[in-house]
């Protein structure tokens, strides 16, 4: 596997010394959590029911994978 298909399947915040990004399956979206930050941004679809969605940082660990 190339490194950027690697990197696509398993994106990373680039921070030396952060973990591996978190996936949060309900909101189809990668995050780091050191960062606390979402590492895709949001679609342009104004219906996308994943994106409407996502709160504007991810949720703590051990939280529910998705907002209320």
């Amino acid at each position: 596997m190339s490194p950027e298909k690697a990197a696509k399947r398993h994106p990373h915040c680039g921070v030396e010394g952060h973990g591996p990004a978190h996936r949060f399956d309900a909101i189809d979206c990668y995050a780091c959590m050191e960062c606390d930050e979402w590492l895709e941004e949001k679609c342009t679809e104004p219906d996308c029911a994943f994106c409407k969605q996502r709160p504007a940082r991810p949720p703590a660990p051990g939280a529910a994978s998705s907002p209320p």
